[in-house]
Order: structure tokens, then C-alpha cells, then sequence
């Protein structure tokens, strides 16, 4: 009705006005996005949208954003650009690339929220769909290479590798090629076959052999790269080191004698040991082997050539590469109270020697094709004498028993005085292993002196102990490293031990020590026995190894068995540290406690594992030591 239709006893007030009026035009664009849709492959390597792949066009606004959501718009991140995003980060999925458009007070821009939360004055433009897929499985197997190592002389006559030196087995793959690097991975060529290379004119030097099974697609397989380089579906075999030797020899000469502590009238016994570690047969050898001032001629045994009382020179026709000869001289002492030098050296042979210079030695030994030692006289007037008796121990031990090329190793040596009277003027020889250098030292007493390799004491009181901790770095692999310690000299008699006597690589006396560490442990969980045939038992108790004596091991080991109530076969193995089986023996197991003795006198110095599994597949595994008297 109107005001006007109003009929009666009324009266209106005065009037206010309510004016409504349009709501402002939303003008934001969030614009056309061109470009994509883009699929990334999720490997651990980073992937961004590039700069110049998605491009923008007609976006007006205040403000913009660039939004990233799953399918079904929950915004999983705003990026400042679309190339922010790492990808392959998010995993396997689907998102959406977006560009946001708005106007001051927008609401509901927020990781976590959804496109629908957005409330506000605002424009999306299209979606670019960015799918990230799981990498491709990857079938290639290179293999497994059996063969080698492989040493050549470079004297310029060629070296291949004969064709049935190298066995390939279990390759798979679409394409396959054999790489030949150095030892850092650079890519020396690509042969069609291992037996193609000629070696020789590679020069002196160590390459490494593999065989490479890869797929389509792969990129970097050429000469110059590195093996690092290869990008793709692919697959190495293990490497075969061949090693390219100089035409030379090198004579490495060592001297030794039984007693480092001397008495007037007494026979010392001196071992000279000459190793020809060159590449050729060294001829025409003479060594400087004489007769120190105070000493005369007693008896001299060679293992090869002759020894000339008169000239005091030791000669051999020949020493074969890798071939050792010794000369044990023994003298006779006519003098007391003073230091006796004893120096040898090479001073003649028809080659060339790789790293010293024959005969030009000043009596003390600086190239390795000499060698001296020192004798000092006997004060402790037989047993304890008038400087008294200490009774010295060495232990080692190291920071791993497994170790890696190129890392740190510390060994701990520890000596312990257990009296009666203080040890003084103490010399502990600490040398450095092969394949290891020096890093530091730390010691709680005395000083170690890197260019004697020796750790030196003032004085050590009765029940005292002091400790050297060397840490050294591994340019090895693949090996056992032994590291041996002795105290080389002492002020005061030893009851139960000669300083300086050992060998340099077994501990048979306490005033030696020596520990063995290996490259790597191997895995027996791909070694099984050949039962055939036979009847599998179950077994109801677990089986036993209570014990391996003696340890460490000589010539014989002891293995122990415990089975309950078993009646079954077992294979008994031992390892080394590379995982090579050295001895199989098979077995019946009997109810109650099993003995089994296994010869390893062929086995050399070093640690081992004893490895027992049984057929229906227990499994038990113990490390030992092996040690040569």
C-alpha cells in the first residue's frame, strides 16, 4: 500500500533516508598461463620448472601470487615463482601451478586451505598440471669378474690380457661395453674386449679393468669423462687392477741382530735380508757386509751366494723379482762399555735401482738398500744388576677392526712397568705399518719421534703406565694391516723378555704387541653348502659355537660345537677378510658337544673368520687370529 491508503487517527515522524547503492566491479585477472603441462621423475636430484617454460599474459591486480596445489586444490605452497619448487621433493603426485590475482583484504591465502577458502576479491588463472612418477627400475647388471689383479712390465714389448684370464658371469642388460680408467674413474678408453688394450704403451702407472651392461639412453660413456659422469640406466662389474711396473730392480736391504744388549767376549748374531722388490731380476749383487770395530769373524750361513771373510762383501749372482736372500753373520766381541754400529749397504749391481743409489752410503742408512743397527753394552750384571729389573708389557689395540682406504685409524700402545725398580732410558719401536702414514701422536710420558718411529721414556716407575696413541691414514684397501710394537731398549734387566728381538710381526714376548686390521668383513649370506640329496633334519636347539682354542691360532684351530639334540650336516669353513673361502670341511653333527680340529698352518699371519652353517640353515660365524711363531 502506499502511505496515502492510510485511514484512521495516525501521525508519521519526520523521515530518514536508506540509500543502497551497487556493489563495486571486481576487476582482478589472474590472467593465461601458456606452457607445460610438465612430468618430472622423482631420483633424489632436484627438479625446477625453467624461467622461459611458463609464460604470463593479461594479469591485472593490486596484488598476485603464484599458488601450487594438489588436484584437489589444497594449497600445498606460494612460491615467489613458479620456478621455486623443488619437485622432486614432493614425491609421487599430481599438482597444479597456478597464478593469483587480488585486491587488498582477500582472506584465506594460506598453506593448508583450500581454493574454495578463499574469500575476497580475486582471480585464478588456468592450472598447469606438473605430474612427478617414480624412477624407472633399473635392470642392468654388469656382473661379476673373476681374473687378475694383473701386472705388466712396461719394457716395450706389448701386454694384453690373455682371453681366458677374465671370466665375466651373470651380465644383463640391453648394451654392454668394457671400460678401462685409471685409478681416480677418468675413462682411458673403450675397448671392444678386455684383451684389446696393449698395456705396455700406457707407461708406468695402475688402470682398472670393468665391464659396464646398460640401457638406452645412457649419457657421459666416452673417453675423458669420469665414471661419475655416467648418467642413465647402468651397471659396473668389480674392477681388475692392472698394475704397469718400470723396467728396474729395487733392492731392499734390512739388518737385524738377536741381542741388542752385549757383553765383552760374547757372540752376536747379525741377520742381513736383501729383497729384490723391483720388476726384473737384479744380477750381480755385492753388499757391503763387514765387520764393526771391536768385532772379529765368528761364522756367517746364507741362504744364497758367498760371503768373502777378507773384503767383508756379500755376493749374489741373481735375485729373481720378488726373491729374497739372508746372511747371517755371527761376531765375536772384543770390546766392553761402548756403542757397536753395524752398517750394510748394496754397493753394487748391473741395474739400476728404482730408488737408491748404490754404494753411496755414509754409515748411516738414508735410502732403503741400506740398513744399520746399534748394540749397546750390558750393565745389568745378568739378573738385575746394578741398575736393577723392571719387568715391561706392551698391549695395542685399535680405534676399528674393520677399516676403509683413505681414512684414520688410531692405534693405542700401552706400557706397563711391573717392577720391581723403575725402567729407565726406555725405546719403544712404533713404526708405521705399510700402506699407512702419519697423521699425530698424542702420548701421556715420554716423546714418539716420527724419524725413528720411536717412542721414547725417561723412566717409567714400578707399577706405572704410560700410553701412545698414533693415529696414522690408510692409503691401502682390500688387505690386512699389522700393526706391531716392541720396546727396543731398556736401562735395566727384563726377567722374562730380549728388547729388540722380535719380528716385527707376532707378539711372542710381553714386551711385544701387535694387532691385525682388515679391509672389510665379508658376507656369508650368499655362501651355502652343497647338500644334495639328503634328509633335512630339524633341529630343536640352537646350535653352538662355545669356543675356539687355541687363540691365538699357530698351526691348529679348535672348533667347539654344541648341539643338543641334533643329528644332522654342517660345513665348517674359514675366510679371510675378503671373503675367500680358504678351507671347507663338511661334518656330522652328534648329539651333546662336537670337536673339530682344522689344519691352518698354510695360512699366513692375520685375522680370519670360522663360518659354520648347517643344512638346514643355521648359521654362526666367529673371528680368530692366526699368528706364526
Amino acid at each position: 500500500n502506499n502511505l496515502s491508503d492510510l485511514d484512521g487517527c495516525f501521525s508519521l515522524s519526520n523521515g530518514i533516508s536508506v540509500t543502497r547503492i551497487a556493489e563495486a566491479a571486481c576487476d582482478a585477472n589472474g590472467g593465461t598461463l601458456s606452457g607445460g603441462p610438465f612430468e618430472f621423475i622423482v631420483d633424489g636430484e632436484a627438479d625446477n620448472i625453467p624461467a622461459d617454460a611458463i609464460s604470463l599474459a593479461d594479469a591485472s591486480g593490486s596484488n598476485s601470487q603464484w599458488v601450487v596445489t594438489d588436484e584437489s586444490g589444497n594449497i600445498l605452497g606460494l612460491p615467489p615463482s613458479f620456478t621455486a619448487p623443488d619437485f622432486d621433493g614432493a614425491g609421487v603426485g599430481v599438482c597444479i601451478v597456478y597464478h593469483l590475482a587480488y585486491e587488498d583484504g582477500l582472506v584465506g591465502l594460506a598453506a593448508g586451505n583450500n581454493l574454495s577458502d578463499l574469500d575476497g576479491c580475486f582471480s585464478l588463472s588456468n592450472g598447469i598440471s606438473v605430474t612427478r612418477i617414480a624412477e624407472a627400475a633399473c635392470d642392468a647388471n654388469g656382473g661379476t669378474l673373476s681374473g687378475g689383479p694383473f701386472e705388466f712390465i712396461v719394457d716395450g714389448e706389448a701386454d694384453n690380457i690373455p682371453a681366458d684370464a677374465i671370466s665375466l658371469a651373470d651380465a644383463s642388460g640391453s648394451n654392454s661395453q668394457w671400460v678401462v680408467t685409471d685409478e681416480s674413474g677418468n675413462i682411458l678408453g673403450l675397448p671392444p674386449s678386455f684383451t684389446a688394450p696393449d698395456f705396455d704403451g700406457a707407461g708406468v702407472g695402475v688402470c682398472i679393468v670393468y665391464h659396464l651392461a646398460y640401457e638406452d639412453g645412457l649419457v657421459g660413456l666416452a673417453g675423458g669423462n669420469n665414471l661419475s659422469d655416467l648418467d642413465g640406466c647402468f651397471s659396473l662389474s668389480n674392477g681388475i687392477s692392472v698394475t704397469r711396473l718400470a723396467a728396474a730392480v729395487d733392492l731392499n736391504l734390512d739388518l737385524t741382530v738377536d741381542n741388542i744388549l752385549y757383553g765383552i767376549y760374547e757372540e752376536v748374531v747379525y741377520t742381513a735380508t736383501v729383497t729384490n722388490e723391483g720388476s726384473i731380476t737384479a744380477t750381480n749383487i755385492v753388499i757391503s757386509a763387514g765387520r764393526p770395530e771391536g768385532m772379529v769373524f765368528s761364522g756367517a750361513t746364507l741362504s744364497d751366494g758367498a760371503y768373502d771373510i777378507y773384503l767383508g762383501e756379500w755376493t749374489i749372482d741373481a735375485l729373481d723379482r720378488g726373491e729374497t736372500a739372508t746372511l747371517t753373520l755371527t761376531l765375536f766381541t772384543l770390546v766392553e762399555g761402548v756403542d757397536i754400529d753395524n752398517f750394510v749397504e748394496v754397493i753394487a749391481v748391473d741395474q739400476e735401482d728404482a730408488d737408491s743409489d748404490a754404494g753411496n752410503g755414509d754409515g748411516t742408512p738414508a735410502e732403503d738398500d741400506e740398513a744399520g743397527v746399534t748394540i749397546i753394552p750390558n750393565t745389568n750384571g745378568g739378573f738385575g744388576g746394578e741398575n736393577g729389573e723392571a719387568n715391561l708389557s706392551l698391549a695395542i689395540a685399535s680405534d676399528t677392526e674393520i677399516f676403509n682406504q683413505y681414512e684414520n685409524i688410531t692405534f693405542t700402545i700401552t706400557l706397563t712397568n711391573d717392577g720391581p725398580d723403575a725402567a729407565t732410558n726406555i725405546e719403544v719401536m712404533a713404526g708405521l705399518p705399510e700402506g699407512l702414514v702419519y697423521v699425530s701422536n698424542n702420548t701421556s710420558d715420554g716423546e714418539y719421534v716420527l724419524f725413528f718411529e720411536t717412542w721414547f721414556i725417561e723412566s717409567l716407575a714400578s707399577g706405572e703406565t704410560a700410553i701412545l696413541e698414533l693415529e696414522l691414514f690408510t692409503l691401502i684397501g682390500e688387505s690386512t694391516i699389522t700393526a706391531f710394537a716392541e720396546v727396543f731398549t731398556v736401562g735395566q734387566f727384563d726377567p722374562n723378555s730380549t728388547p729388540g728381538n722380535g719380528d716385527g710381526q707376532n707378539a711372542n714376548e710381553d714386551d711385544e704387541a701387535a694387532v691385525y686390521v682388515s679391509s672389510i668383513a665379508p658376507n656369508f649370506d650368499d655362501i651355502e653348502p652343497e647338500f644334495r640329496d639328503e634328509e633335512v633334519v630339524e633341529i630343536s636347539e640352537e646350535l653352538l659355537m662355545s669356543r675356539l682354542y687355541p687363540l691365538p691360532a699357530v698351526d691348529v684351530l679348535n672348533v667347539e660345537l654344541v648341539n643338543a639334540k641334533a643329528f644332522t650336516n654342517a660345513t665348517i669353513s674359514v675366510y679371510n677378510m675378503q671373503g675367500r673361502n680358504l678351507i671347507q670341511n663338511k661334518v656330522a653333527l652328534t648329539e651333546g658337544s662336537n670337536n673339530y680340529r682344522l689344519d691352518i698352518e698354510s695360512l699366513t699371519a692375520g685375522n680370519y673368520f670360522v663360518h659354520v652353517l648347517t643344512q638346514d640353515g643355521i648359521k654362526i660365524t666367529r673371528r680368530f687370529i692366526k699368528v706364526r711363531l
